[in-house]
């Protein structure tokens, strides 16, 4: 089965790589920059541009590219939420059957968090939303 691992060169993405690279051997990772990971089989691509071909062939897709909070507004809606949504939509019109999301604590409920925190979370929720009315089977981590 292959499986796409969307952020694969950050924190999150290294660990599920690290902990399930034993047990999966046809993970693909999905990276935006030059740095290889040794493990996997890197693809290197924007989550702006056109993934229709990075999901090809995929049966599953785990999310973890996030640049978290303190990169700013403008980066935060561009990752966290519009190029998050252009993947869910790309996975779905290939029919890929599962999506993984790792999300955020409080992204359930925004309005609730610290002012610092809140936009980063409004993003999240509205990425998650998006998952959840896509159709696909899904799991938001938290």
């Amino acid at each position: 089965m292959k499986i796409l691992i969307a952020g694969a060169n950050g924190t999150t993405g290294m660990h599920i790589l690290l902990k399930n690279y034993q047990k999966i051997h046809n993970l693909q990772c999905m990276a935006w920059s030059g740095k290889k990971n040794k493990l996997g089989h890197p693809i290197l691509a924007d989550l702006g541009g056109n993934v229709d071909k990075v999901v090809d062939n995929m049966k599953a897709i785990i999310f973890s590219a996030v640049p978290g909070p303190k990169t700013g507004p403008d980066k935060t809606t561009a990752v966290d939420k519009n190029r998050t949504i252009i993947l869910i939509d790309a996975a779905k019109m290939k029919g890929i059957d599962r999506f993984v999301m790792i999300s955020s604590d409080g992204s359930d409920n925004p309005q609730q968090a610290q002012e610092a925190l809140r936009h980063y979370l409004e993003e999240k929720h509205d990425a998650d939303e998006h998952l959840k009315a896509s159709g696909m089977t899904y799991t938001i981590v938290r």
